[in-house]
């Protein structure tokens, strides 16, 4: 539980308390009620607990019942992972019925039995349910269902569609097919059963989607039907014409932020390392591409096409929001890399007559030219200890790798490739290798070579075409882009010593698998 977390949830109760005069006042909401009728949705706020976690565990161990995990992704309505969202949810015990003995005050609460939990949403817009499956009502004809309410902040509280299971035989097809228009998207899910054999769920929302009254209805409504000004971002297909390209780790090795989106209408992604869930963090329709994460993660420095030009944005990671730093409008601005320290962002830049290397503050202050090459420079990225930078050159005929000191100083040749080119390098996290990409071999691989340009090795090997190598921040692996198993570009990663390639986004069909599903039970008792 994050400190942030931890004041939403406890403003959260502080709201409830101020609007109904103490939690659990029969018929009373903290927040205004959307798509009315709403029976017992003061049950939502009923016993909301002072800490809240994505992670909720509804049924003990001892529950009687098969295991079953609930988890998914809650989006708003422009596609952006949606943070701090509540989610109720309850349901029967395996013999259908609402069991008794939760310790509540409203009539609605009592109604939804002791099987009941709250969860909210990290960063990534995750949620997830420990709990059994439930049964279907006695002597009724109704499939088993999971209820489902969503609390969004001090906006408003709705519920939305029941979660309703494909391998339930009271379920019907017609049935299936009268759930197309639901709330918050579908609550058809697909069970599937892990290693262990429990059952995993997975249930996404989006939010306000066909609410009655939700107050950010119309422009949901605009971005499904491409209208707003921003474009629709309901989502690409990855299609073969999707393209993913330009990863970088963050500094804690939990995310991998990209370039994605069918050219020349590229967002930024993030992907979750640990669940294998990406979500879009920044979208225009220009071509917003090339991040870069700051230090303490909580920004993205990436060029886009926004204002006419190629210019460079810092945006927030938990609004989504993005400020113009670089204002150059007979000029490109392009490749931003953020320095170790958080101080500095490298970039390449042609307004001076020719494509150099600068750096600048991340507000866009004291911008410094850093080469004078009458040849283009590019490509900055910066030494582990913030000190130097290599870069790609064609000065000397051909793209090679340099390096040189952070204010420009001691500019040395690394690489000679006679035939081809070399460029893109990453110094190791430890600073005694540099991977990069080269054609030398006659295919686009990924090599490695030591800190001062000896022993360059070939890592890959593939006949098909892989480049953007990025290391993982303890050296271990490197995360690169590679057309291997489709016409278009996925993610990959591999060990330093060219070993262990695996696709991890998107996933193979044959790996597909829900977040955590062979990872530890985040929530329940041991």
């Amino acid at each position: 539980m994050t400190f942030g977390k931890l004041v939403v949830a406890l403003a959260l109760v502080l709201v409830v308390a101020i609007w109904t005069g103490g939690i659990g006042t029969s018929g009373a909401h903290p927040v205004p009620v959307v798509g009315l009728p709403c029976e017992g949705c003061e049950a939502a706020f009923d016993g909301l607990p002072a800490v809240l976690s994505e992670c909720s565990q509804i049924a003990s161990l001892d529950e009687s019942g098969d295991r079953l995990r609930i988890t998914g992704t809650v989006t708003k309505p422009d596609g952006r992972p949606a943070r701090g969202v509540v989610i109720y949810a309850y349901h029967t015990d395996a013999k259908g019925i609402y069991p008794s003995g939760a310790s509540v005050s409203s009539e609605g609460a009592r109604r939804h039995g002791r099987l009941r939990g709250w969860a909210q949403t990290d960063e990534f817009g995750h949620y997830q349910f420990e709990t059994i499956r439930p049964g279907s009502y006695p002597d009724r004809k109704s499939p088993a269902h999971v209820h489902m309410h969503v609390v969004e902040g001090d906006c408003c509280t709705y519920y939305i569609d029941s979660i309703v299971f494909t391998d339930d035989p009271l379920l019907s097809s017609d049935d299936q097919k009268d759930r197309t228009a639901a709330r918050g998207g579908s609550g058809v899910v697909r069970p599937r059963l892990d290693a262990d054999g429990n059952w995993i769920a997975t249930r996404n929302i989006r939010l306000g989607e066909n609410v009655p009254g939700y107050p950010e209805i119309e422009i949901a409504a605009k971005f499904e039907a491409g209208e707003s000004e921003t474009g629709s971002t309901a989502g690409h297909a990855l299609g073969e014409s999707f393209l993913i390209t330009e990863p970088e780790w963050s500094r804690d090795g939990q995310q991998i932020v990209f370039a994605g989106g069918e050219w020349p209408d590229l967002d930024i992604f993030v992907l979750d390392v640990r669940s294998g869930h990406s979500a879009r963090l920044f979208h225009d329709p220009a071509t917003d591409y090339m991040p870069s994460w700051s230090p303490d993660g909580k920004r993205v420095v990436f060029a886009s096409t926004r204002a006419g030009t190629h210019d460079l944005y810092v945006g927030s990671v938990v609004d989504g929001s993005s400020v113009r730093v670089t204002h150059s409008d007979r000029s490109n601005e392009t490749e931003p890399r953020w320095s170790p320290d958080g101080m500095w962002i490298a970039f390449r830049s042609d307004r001076d007559g020719n494509r150099d290397i600068y750096r600048m503050r991340p507000d866009g202050r004291d911008q410094e030219r850093l080469t004078t090459s009458s040849d283009e420079d590019g490509e900055p990225s910066w030494s582990p200890d913030g000190q130097a930078l290599v870069f790609t050159s064609s000065r000397d005929g051909q793209p090679e790798i340099y390096s040189m000191l952070v204010d420009g100083q001691d500019q040395v040749r690394l690489t000679t490739t006679p035939e081809g080119h070399a460029r893109r390098a990453e110094w190791s996290p430890d600073g005694t290798s540099i991977a990069f990409g080269s054609n030398r071999d006659g295919n686009e691989d990924l090599y490695l070579m030591n800190a001062d340009g000896s022993k360059a090795r070939n890592l890959s090997r593939n006949p098909a075409r892989e480049y953007y190598s990025r290391w993982s921040p303890d050296g271990g692996s490197l995360v690169f882009t590679s057309n291997q198993d489709r016409s278009g570009n996925a993610l990959y990663t591999m060990k330093p010593d060219g070993t262990g390639a695996s696709q991890i986004y998107p996933n193979r069909p044959s790996q597909t698998r829900d977040a955590d599903s062979g990872a530890a039970h985040l929530c329940i008792e041991e």
